[in-house]
């Protein structure tokens, strides 16, 4: 009878993990910019994809751009706030594509793409 009682409440939360709402997937996907400190457009643009449930202003917290910074790369970055709600409706290509690279071809970052 316990067994039966874990087997079904392990099922419930199960079900429940999968009815989690998501964000929706904005159009343009909303993004993070930091730029290089260069007095023109920096050669390199660098493209940071957060975790499935994470945020890009999670890439400063955590001290990535940080990082980036400390080394003195000549590197304008983009942090995408590329949720699972664009992995789901499948348009995260799409938003990357259009909202990031094709952007970043517009903005002046030549080899972008």
């Amino acid at each position: 009878m316990a067994l039966l009682r874990l087997l079904g409440c392990a099922a419930l939360l199960a079900a429940l993990a999968g009815c989690a709402p998501t964000r929706p997937a904005l159009i343009p996907m909303e993004l993070l910019h930091d730029q290089a400190g260069c007095t023109t457009r920096a050669p390199v643009l660098l493209v940071m994809l957060p975790g499935a449930y994470s945020q890009p202003a999670d890439f400063r917290a955590q001290g990535f751009v940080a990082a980036v910074r400390s080394r003195g790369l000549a590197a304008d970055i983009v942090m995408a706030d590329a949720h699972i709600g664009y992995f789901g409706d499948r348009s995260v290509i799409r938003r990357i594509r259009e909202d990031i690279v094709l952007a970043a071809r517009r903005a002046g970052h030549a080899g972008s793409g």
